[in-house]
């Protein structure tokens, strides 16, 4: 048995096995997306998408594609690097490693509170500057880059060509850009029934541009980059507590609930059986990535 509190604006719900509590008071819905990291200083759930980010960072599959990507660039040391929607920090960390004293990273994200984050976590990062600032308006001259890399950036945003064009403005002749992003349609979660496959409609109706991960080499190929090559990725994960640390799915299932799109008893016995299949060893949830490296 499995006791769930759902809150937001509209519920308060209290779910204890078979004993269903709803109280409601219609005011608005949560409206649970991923464009919240495009304003997530005014987001109410800034914190959990900022906790997030660590949640995926401890699945080993996140971090090795990470890792690839940037392996990708075959940085050199004296190499400047634009990291651009840099979260709390970590790649530009590992990026700041490789380019040595010598080079530096400049680590961008229009948050500030992801930007404070990082400057926390890395103190003492003399070769990573940490700015608040727009990947739409980039604050430093052309062609002033050895490389940028974007890890799932473009896929909270509707005007995703002129951003990548902003940033391969900064962009030195000859230099590498290594971009990775999800595909949301390629999302596979098990136990599958229903249920599943309307929640698996509500989180990929929640991302700006679910395809974005299949429509990168084309997006290179419009941008006139050359040497284009592309690593498919996969992110597996087994344990469904952590999967709820990434998406939040009391407010997934509350807007849902609130849309006439799932019932009360509905949502509470999915919640049982993805933690009853974790238990079993039966749960999974795979998504494909793809990082697309080019030259400018």
């Amino acid at each position: 048995m499995w006791l769930i509190y759902i809150y937001n604006r509209n519920y308060c719900c209290n779910i204890i096995g078979d004993n269903v509590t709803l109280i409601m008071s219609v005011q608005s819905l949560n409206n649970f997306h991923f464009k919240s990291f495009d304003n997530l200083d005014e987001d109410k759930d800034a914190d959990f998408f900022i906790n997030s980010m660590d949640a995926l960072e401890s699945i080993p599959s996140v971090r090795s594609i990470k890792d690839r990507a940037i392996d990708a660039m075959n940085l050199q040391i004296g190499d400047i690097v634009l990291e651009a929607g840099c979260g709390h920090g970590r790649d530009a960390q590992e990026i700041g490693k490789i380019v040595g004293n010598i080079g530096r990273v400049e680590a961008i994200d229009v948050s500030l509170k992801t930007i404070n984050e990082a400057k926390v976590r890395y103190p003492n990062s003399n070769n990573v500057n940490f700015s608040v600032m727009s990947a739409n308006d980039i604050k430093f001259a052309n062609n002033y880059f050895s490389a940028c890399h974007l890890d799932r950036l473009l896929v909270g945003h509707n005007n995703y060509d002129n951003m990548f064009a902003e940033i391969l403005r900064t962009i030195k002749p000859k230099g590498i850009a290594s971009v990775t992003d999800v595909d949301s349609l390629s999302i596979v979660m098990y136990p599958f029934n229903e249920s599943t496959k309307k929640i698996l409609k509500q989180i990929q109706r929640s991302f700006v541009n679910p395809f974005i991960g299949r429509m990168l080499p084309e997006l290179f190929i419009k941008q006139n980059l050359k040497n284009i090559h592309t690593l498919p990725e996969l992110i597996t994960i087994e344990d469904f507590t952590i999967l709820s640390k990434i998406f939040p799915f009391s407010n997934i299932i509350n807007d849902m609930i609130h849309n006439d799109e799932l019932t009360v008893t509905e949502g509470n016995s999915w919640i049982d059986s993805m933690y009853k299949a974790t238990n079993d060893g039966r749960f999974l949830y795979c998504i494909t990535l793809f990082t697309v490296i080019g030259q400018k």
